[in-house]
């Protein structure tokens, strides 16, 4: 893979590379399952992540970002990228984790991604990106790039649509947080409440002490906020730099990823820099005829191999020569009632419904599962009719409205149909 040469870099890494904690390129230091035949398929297996690695300082190998779960879709290396100047990207639906890597206020961060799923209105679905939770979400909030810390959410007012690539710089100061997208002006910093009263502690940055930072989501599951798009490059420095500096990291940026000047109305945002505060509780033709196709097609038995298996071999690491829930999601722990050993011996529990996979998009409740079912309904409050057919429209949508083709559009398709028969099973099961 022929390495771009970008006008500034070397400045760039002489007058900023100190304070840069971690920096993740997916032109190099990702580690995939086979390189040469990714290289020559573009898709499938071989393309699979195992890591990515940061390519800064002396501690670069401990930040290191693996996937977040063995059970899960891995990440896709996309080996050349025709409209980002042939350059290699990330293809998430599942995130990955460092163990290692702390965020804290005092921070700046830049993230070169393109999401695949935007939902309009209050939907975080398919645009978390980074970050912890409860405190320290980065994510898109119906299109809109936001963070989720002390005092709730924080977005621009701008409004990105997926398919394009976003060039998001963030800085965490004490007790706000400055965002901006393609280079545009920051919007303007919030420290007070709707009612003109300024308090710090409560819109203090705050950053949630997880075992692990996420990247392609806030949490190491693969829930439905789960990231779905690209990550082509991420830099986090241990700082906040000037307007003059973050000019600079974002003209290396721009220069290599987009190769002229941002032009807003080419990316479907809407150019409005302001920020806004939203309280705490709160395709192409052709991808869509063949994202109709393979929904067909994938109404067989899920693959005999998942997509997250790998092999321990033959793994090749990729150079530059050769990428909110507002709370977490607590469940009360309670002791079941105490039972003579009659009443355990007389117990026996029921036996579990079980599906078949095949043909979920299909499927349809009988009204004897209804009926026996009906108890379960009225402890949820739902019709469990009307819950699945929205659960199946929505990830048929999501679906046809997919921006790849391909294997990675058969990647997305088995990770809807994943989700449905875990959502079958506990609705009916």
């Amino acid at each position: 893979m022929q390495k771009k040469t970008i006008e500034g870099e070397e400045q760039l890494h002489a007058a900023l590379r100190p304070n840069l904690l971690a920096w993740l390129k997916a032109d190099k230091g990702v580690e995939v399952e086979s390189l040469q035949e990714c290289i020559a398929t573009g898709s499938g297996s071989s393309c699979n992540v195992k890591s990515w690695r940061s390519q800064v300082g002396s501690e670069s190998s401990q930040y290191k970002f693996t996937p977040a779960s063995r059970d899960q879709l891995l990440p896709l290396f996309l080996p050349s990228i025709s409209d980002r100047n042939k350059l290699p990207a990330l293809y998430f639906a599942c995130p990955m984790q460092n163990e290692a890597l702390r965020l804290h206020d005092y921070m700046t961060l830049f993230f070169v991604l393109s999401p695949a799923q935007i939902e309009a209105g209050n939907s975080y679905k398919g645009q978390k990106f980074f970050g912890n939770s409860p405190y320290g979400q980065f994510f898109f909030h119906g299109g809109k790039p936001g963070f989720l810390s002390g005092g709730g959410v924080r977005e621009l007012d701008t409004v990105a649509s997926s398919g394009n690539f976003y060039l998001l710089t963030y800085r965490l100061h004490r007790n706000s947080v400055e965002i901006k997208m393609n280079g545009q002006s920051w919007g303007p910093r919030i420290t007070s409440d709707t009612n003109g009263n300024n308090n710090d502690a409560a819109f203090a940055v705050r950053m949630s002490d997880n075992a692990a930072l996420s990247l392609g989501n806030v949490k190491p599951i693969c829930d439905t906020n789960a990231f779905q798009g690209r990550i082509a490059e991420v830099m986090v420095y241990d700082t906040i730099l000037t307007d003059t500096q973050v000019r600079d990291v974002e003209t290396y940026l721009q220069q290599k990823w987009w190769d002229a000047p941002f032009d807003i109305s080419d990316t479907g945002a809407t150019p409005d820099g302001d920020i806004t505060e939203v309280p705490a509780d709160t395709r192409e033709d052709t991808a869509a005829a063949e994202a109709n196709d393979a929904i067909k097609n994938e109404q067989t038995a899920l693959d005999s191999t998942s997509t997250a298996a790998v092999k321990d071999t033959n793994l090749i690491e990729i150079h530059d020569d050769n990428e909110p829930q507002d709370e977490d999601d607590l469940e009360a722990a309670t002791q079941p009632p105490l039972q003579s050993e009659e009443t355990k011996e007389s117990m026996s529990p029921p036996e579990p419904v079980t599906f078949d996979p095949e043909y979920v998009f299909d499927w349809t409740p009988s009204q004897e599962l209804l009926a026996a079912k009906a108890e379960k309904a009225a402890t949820l409050g739902v019709d469990l009719t009307v819950e699945w057919a929205k659960a199946v429209k929505e990830r048929v949508d999501a679906i046809r409205g997919f921006q790849f083709g391909g294997d990675v559009l058969r990647a997305y398709i088995r990770s809807r149909k994943e989700e449905l028969l875990a959502l079958r099973q506990e609705l009916f099961g």
